[in-house]
This record gives structure tokens, C-alpha cells and sequence, in this order.
């Protein structure tokens, strides 16, 4: 073992790494892609050591700027070659953590607090309670309707309601049911336009060349007091709400609306895909379980009260389909409608996902927000945007893009990203190389061990 600067790619100065000889390219969502070779080596990650442990490392990075590294968490279908028919499955880390007796089953918990806070946190094999608050809800992950196979953590997502002082309404059909992938990979979130537009609708949300496409809100609507709420599974099953401030985004570049009041980025975009992906936007508010044993997810609202912090109040996640501690009902998987079929098998491909070429120029003035009436004051901006020095570079291996969250964001926007599952949890990377020790600045990983 050794260690080694993060771009250093010399096999060498490992006593323990081997080169497999077998190369692999992954694209992602965003337009990057990681060309490289495979490896084995001694992976010491959250107290666990795993030797002969399989890694991609990447010899060439095209269009990709986060010196991090990729933890794949998923299905090991949706390992790279492994989707592509290249290779059989391999072992990854949840794998590989159940196989030498670190956890009991292949299932971890997910908690990344909310938009004010650079924590988060990682805990394999158990559920920490404190970190959510009302019931604990399962529903079952399930293929998208044009598989037999698992490879995403998918859930079926039911409803979508916005709830204002004013009271609530509800931006879906009552008979929706919509694949929707959880990923934490992604900074945002991703929906079909048809359900994008009565969103953007209701928020206000615009567009302009400046910003590279990003849709723009009123900064001022971080304060307000409203929520967007998310059902899976049913009526019955859990509901999600995330507050509009979750959504608001800062800018890094000093971008106004013509009134002066301060433009930040919406965390929901249109997607060029069919389904649904639900990325940090949503799942800071959302304590999730991923039990990939019994192909399940296990929702409740997050506690992200950071004024008060709970001491941990911790349980294992043991083997069977009533393993995850404190869940009050599983829900079981609905019948995709035909017209859902039918409109996934035949996505429009003009719906394309939210670019610069694609979202025409505001140049008139535009109503105000209907979320208005939910603030005490300051009315959203009802003027075209302007931008002062707002362009920015486009985005290149070794240079930042400008964008929310200071032009770095808390994690790539990697919409159906096929390296290693949707269940990609990026992290700040202390020593990346061949028998590395991984050290994660922003989400904190535990091994609760049976």
C-alpha cells in the first residue's frame, strides 16, 4: 500500500495494486467522460479494509472538473461495462461489505441535512432515528417499464402538491404514476417537461442565454413559506416535503432581475429522458433506506434541524423484507397505467433537457410568481433578467463551471449515470490511488457492524 496524489496514475508505487488490463469508458448525463483502466487494490474506507477490492481508475477525463472520486452504491448491473454487455457483474463496495461480514445485509441509509449545511452522512447496515422525523414508509424499487431488470433505485412516484398559506394544489394528474430514480450524484433534480412547466408555472421560474440555460428564481423565495410535496407508492405511502427554499440556489455571479432583486438557480430542470430523477434537491429532504437485498426503499421526512442537534439513537438493518427497524407499513408496487407505458416507450425527443441552444431568451416582461401571496413582503420580479459579467466559461476538464453553490456544486449533475449506479454519493476525496485510505469531507461514512 501507498499513497498518492489524486491525478498520479502510476500503478507502481503501490505494493499491492494490479492492473486487470481491461479499459472502461463512462459517460455521464452531464457530457463527461472518464476513459481508464481497471485495478485492484487495498481499499481502506469508514474502518473497513477490503484487499483485492476492484477500481476504475481513470486515465483521461473529458468535460469532467471535480477532482473527487465515484462510490458506487447501486445494483452491480449498472456498473459500467456491466450495462453495456462488456463484462460480468463484479463485487462492489455494498457487495463486498456484506461478503466479509461488515454489515449484516446490503442496505445503508442516506442523510444529507439541508441546503444551509456542508454536512451529511453515509451509515452502512443500520438506521440512525434521529435523523428523521415521523414514520418510516417502504415502498418497492422497481424496474422502468421498458425492463425486466433492476439496475436503478427507482421508486414509483404517485403525486406532487404544492401547499401555500393560500392552500394546496396539486401540480400532477391524480392518477400519475412515475418511475422516479433517486441519485444522489445529481445536484438537481430532473422531471419530463409536462410535469416541469405547472411547476415553473406557479414559481415564477425564467430563463436567459446568460445563465447557460439555468432556470432562475427570486432569491427572495428562499424565505418563503411553501412547500412542494412528494408521494410515492400511493396514498398511503410516504410523502416528502420539501421546502421552496431547499430549491433556491444562490448564483455565483452577480445576476439580477431589471428590478434589482437577486435571480438564484431552481433545483428542478427539465430532463431529455422520460422518467423521473430525483437528485440533492430533493433528498436533502428525505431520510432514505436502500435495501438492495429486498430490492426496497424506506422513506420519512428528514430532521434537519441544525439549531438543535440529537445525539444518535442507532439500529441495525438485519436480513428479510421486515429487516429496516421502525418502518409502520410497505407498500407494494402499483400497475404502470398503459398510458404511462405508452408515453415512456414514446418520449419526444424535442422535450430536450434545459441548455442554452434550447430556452429562448427573456426579453419582455413576465408576470408575478403566484407563490407570491405565501411571503410577508417583496413581491417576485415581474421584469426580463440582466446579467452583469454573468457568461462564464464553458465548462472544461480543468476549469470550474459557473453555476450555484460557488461554480462547484455539492455533487456533479449526473442524470442517468451508468459508471456505477444511480446511488452515485460523491465525496470530497483525501488520498485518491491505489491502496487509498478515503476521507470524506462532506459526508460523513459509518459501518454500524452486526
Amino acid at each position: 500500500m501507498s499513497s498518492c496524489a489524486h491525478n498520479d496514475d502510476n500503478l507502481s508505487q503501490s505494493s499491492t495494486g494490479r492492473d486487470l488490463h481491461h479499459s472502461f469508458s463512462a459517460g455521464y448525463g452531464d457530457g463527461s467522460i472518464q476513459n481508464g483502466t481497471f485495478i485492484t487494490d487495498t481499499m481502506e474506507i469508514a474502518g473497513a479494509k477490503l484487499d483485492d477490492f476492484r477500481l476504475g481508475l481513470s486515465k483521461q477525463a473529458i468535460n469532467y472538473v471535480h477532482a473527487s472520486g465515484i462510490l458506487g452504491l447501486s445494483y452491480d448491473l449498472a456498473e459500467a461495462d456491466a450495462h453495456y454487455g462488456h463484462t460480468r457483474p463484479y463485487p462492489n463496495l455494498i457487495d463486498r461489505f456484506q461478503a466479509e461480514g461488515y454489515i449484516e445485509t446490503r442496505a445503508y441509509s442516506i442523510w444529507l441535512d439541508s441546503v444551509n449545511s456542508s454536512n451529511g452522512s453515509i451509515l452502512f447496515g443500520a438506521v440512525d432515528h434521529t435523523r428523521y422525523k415521523g414514520s418510516l414508509k417502504t415502498v418497492p424499487i422497481v424496474q422502468s417499464p421498458d425492463t425486466t431488470e433492476l439496475m436503478r433505485t427507482a421508486i414509483q412516484m404517485t403525486s406532487l402538491t404544492l401547499n401555500k398559506r393560500s392552500g394546496n394544489s396539486s401540480i400532477l394528474p391524480r392518477d400519475t404514476v412515475a418511475w422516479a430514480a433517486l441519485d444522489t450524484g445529481a445536484t438537481f433534480s430532473f422531471l419530463p417537461r409536462s410535469m416541469v412547466d405547472p411547476i415553473y408555472a406557479v414559481a415564477g421560474v425564467l430563463f436567459d442565454e446568460s445563465t447557460q440555460g439555468w432556470p432562475l428564481i427570486s432569491c427572495n423565495l428562499s424565505t418563503a413559506d411553501a412547500n412542494f410535496t412528494f408521494g410515492f407508492g400511493g396514498v398511503d405511502g410516504p410523502q416528502i416535503s420539501v421546502p421552496i427554499g431547499e430549491l433556491v440556489s444562490p448564483w455565483t455571479n452577480n445576476i439580477t432581475f431589471q428590478d434589482g432583486t437577486p435571480a438564484c438557480a431552481f433545483g428542478i430542470i427539465v430532463g431529455d429522458f422520460p422518467y423521473v430523477l430525483l437528485g440533492d434537491t430533493f433528498l436533502r429532504s428525505a431520510y432514505a433506506i436502500f435495501d438492495l437485498e429486498n430490492n426496497q426503499i424506506a422513506l420519512a421526512q428528514s430532521h434537519n434541524d441544525l439549531a438543535n442537534p440529537l445525539n444518535k439513537t442507532i439500529t441495525p438493518i438485519t436480513k428479510g423484507k421486515d429487516g429496516i427497524p421502525g418502518v409502520v407499513s410497505r407498500l407494494p408496487a402499483i400497475p404502470w397505467p398503459q398510458s404511462y407505458i405508452q408515453s415512456y416507450n414514446a418520449h419526444d425527443a424535442s422535450a430536450t433537457a434545459a441548455t442554452a441552444s434550447g430556452i429562448p431568451t427573456l426579453t419582455s416582461s413576465t408576470s408575478a410568481s403566484p407563490i407570491a401571496n405565501v411571503r410577508v413582503s417583496e413581491l417576485p420580479p415581474t421584469a426580463s433578467i440582466t446579467a452583469e459579467g454573468a457568461t462564464g466559461p464553458t465548462p472544461t476538464s480543468n476549469s470550474s463551471t459557473p453555476g450555484p453553490n460557488g461554480g462547484l456544486p455539492q455533487s456533479t449533475i449526473v442524470p442517468g449515470d451508468t459508471n456505477a449506479g444511480v446511488m452515485d454519493v460523491r465525496i470530497s476525496v483525501g488520498v485518491l490511488c491505489f491502496g487509498f485510505t478515503m476521507a470524506a469531507a462532506a459526508m460523513v461514512l459509518e459501518i454500524f457492524a452486526p
